[in-house]
């Protein structure tokens, strides 16, 4: 039964992927519309921009969520405390994404998972302690965890979607690769198309392919998901925790080496 779940799982994500690598790097899916907000004089308008960006980034925030809810309900974990850690998580790591990006990157509008994550990894074990002191039915702090990074490595897999439909936390040049590689990537590689992508207007490599960072760490993180995920069914807690752990933040300072959008001065650079 716990593998018909995962597989389940696996099959509409496998579906959601071929298609999102085939599409979003186009003009197409990056602007959902825009909403005129301001008339400044009789013929121009300013306005607002709704991206897919912010679709996929919800969705994979909702999914990551319900995924965390249905593990928690697995392990009998009360509605209070449930609710609590949820809230306390999101409450923490989603300002954290933007005030880690402003202090590493000195830029006001951007955001960092990485950074997030970061702050996550810390507060978690910490917040789980303190909830309990306020519950009669402690929360057993290793299957939480577990859960917390559970949730964690599908909800930044799916998010690389976003980031696909944006054109951010793009690959380095293929034509710039050694040979070996350059024939590895040929046939994988990402084309971003549209002036607006990032990956356009930063470095001018739209029309160029270029490594496919955002989908290998998409299959990566949610694979490595569905894998957790069924040692966790499993009752395999501290297995599943290190596994998310280990391969998500492993590949995050891996990749960084593979992306050729700005991510600091050095050869290592401050989110690794």
């Amino acid at each position: 039964m716990n593998l018909l779940v995962v597989l389940s799982l696996a099959i509409p994500l496998a579906v959601l992927f071929a298609w999102g690598f085939k599409n979003l790097p186009g003009a197409r899916w990056q602007m959902l519309g825009a909403v005129p907000v301001l008339q400044k004089d009789e013929t121009t308008w300013q306005g607002i921009n709704f991206t897919f960006y912010g679709v996929f980034n919800a969705f994979a925030y909702m999914t990551a969520t319900a995924l965390a809810i249905v593990l928690f309900g697995a392990i009998d974990i009360a509605p209070f405390p449930l609710f609590a850690m949820i809230v306390g998580v999101l409450g923490i790591c989603m300002p954290a994404s933007r005030i880690i990006a402003a202090v590493v990157e000195k830029k006001p509008h951007t955001f960092s998972v990485g950074g997030a994550t970061f702050v996550g990894i810390i507060v978690s074990p910490w917040l789980v302690l303190a909830i309990n002191l306020f519950t009669d039915t402690p929360m057993p702090v290793i299957p939480v965890l577990s859960v917390i990074a559970l949730a964690y490595a599908m909800g930044e897999g799916l998010g690389r979607l976003a980031c696909i439909s944006f054109g951010c936390c793009y690959g380095r040049p293929v034509a710039e690769l050694p040979e070996r590689f350059r024939k590895l990537f040929a046939r994988r590689a990402f084309v971003f198309r549209g002036a607006t992508k990032k990956i356009a207007y930063a470095h001018h490599l739209d029309g160029q392919p270029v490594i496919p960072v955002q989908g290998m760490t998409a299959v990566l993180y949610c694979g490595c998901a569905l894998v957790g995920m069924y040692l966790f069914l499993e009752g395999y807690f501290a297995a599943a925790l290190i596994l998310s752990i280990l391969v998500t933040q492993v590949w995050r300072f891996l990749s960084e080496f593979l992306r050729n959008d700005y991510r600091g001065e050095g050869s290592i650079s401050a989110y690794q």
